[in-house]
């Protein structure tokens, strides 16, 4: 029965619509035109699509850490810091020839915006690394510096706002 409903539907598929153009045909282009070797504004912005809402929810939850520090707060620092780390290294191989994620140069369009977006991330793991990772009784204190690190982090991604 199974093998009858994916005959069907296989069968159904191609049949198409008789000459219409499908709503992927019709989708629109990205805003700005690549060269043949450059990477398109939408292959970067999906690259910050993946990973924004959980960033974007870990920063508003570590900013919250200055004010009452908990074991969650450690976590979420954590889990922050290689967020972070792991939006860098994206954005870092899209543009290295030769490794799997190389998706070409950035655009002259969001060539600050890059470069913006992966200092903000790297300073949320060079302050994690100094300062919140071994805060020992300033916990607080520490957690307070890092929300405002990650303050920055969120300030860049709202920059990417009108491509996503």
């Amino acid at each position: 029965m199974k093998r009858v409903a994916l005959v069907l539907l296989v069968a159904l598929t191609a049949c198409g619509g008789g000459g219409e153009t499908s709503s992927i045909d019709s989708a629109p282009t990205p805003s700005a035109s690549a060269s043949s070797d450059e990477a398109t504004v939408r292959q970067y912005a999906s690259l910050i699509a993946e990973q924004e809402t959980d960033l974007q929810q870990q920063i508003e939850q570590a900013r919250d850490c200055g004010i009452a520090f908990t074991d969650t707060c450690r976590i979420t620092a954590l889990s922050l810091r290689y967020n972070a780390e792991t939006l860098n290294i994206s954005l870092d191989g899209a543009t290295k020839p030769g490794v799997p994620a190389y998706i070409g140069p950035v655009p002259a369009e969001l060539d600050s915006l890059v470069a913006d977006t992966k200092r903000a991330a790297l300073a949320i793991v060079d302050q994690y690394e100094a300062e919140v990772s071994t805060c020992g009784t300033d916990c607080i204190g520490a957690h307070t510096r890092y929300g405002i690190t990650a303050g920055r982090l969120a300030d860049e991604l709202r920059g990417w706002s009108p491509y996503l």
